[in-house]
């Protein structure tokens, strides 16, 4: 059994769309857009859903079975990052019975946090980036 608290190394997982891969007009190459670190929209809330990293291990689930066989992509931060002062985020454990990896990542998120996240996500799938799309 995990511990409520969220350990500062845990990568937390977010599924992305293809939509939020844009061109970035200084690189010429593709990039993760900040739209895809918003807060739930349906309902309005300070919450975005992650997976928490610990919990599929503890599962047996590999990260990139998250996306098996669907269209999205899977990028990934740390609870530390998230956490820090200049990000105003908390890391919670929110399972579900459908999802009992599920989390949120709460606190509002501003253009500059968006953006923030966006720099500083790791790509899982695909694992070479939004350039290999």
């Amino acid at each position: 059994m995990l511990d409520d608290f969220v350990p500062d190394d845990v990568r937390l997982f977010r599924k992305v769309s293809r939509a939020f891969v844009v061109r970035d007009s200084k690189t010429g190459g593709r990039r993760l857009s900040s739209q895809a670190f918003q807060n739930n929209t349906n309902p309005k809330t300070e919450r975005m859903s992650i997976l928490l990293e610990d919990r599929l291990a503890c599962d047996a689930i590999a990260p990139e079975s998250i996306v098996a066989g669907t269209e999205l992509l899977l990028v990934a931060l740390r609870a530390g990052f998230v956490r820090l002062p200049a990000q105003g985020q908390s890391v919670e454990r929110t399972p579900t019975a459908a999802d009992p990896a599920h989390g949120d990542v709460v606190g509002p998120k501003p253009k500059s946090v968006q953006n923030s996240f966006a720099r500083a996500a790791e790509w899982v799938v695909p694992s070479e980036g939004p350039d290999a799309l």
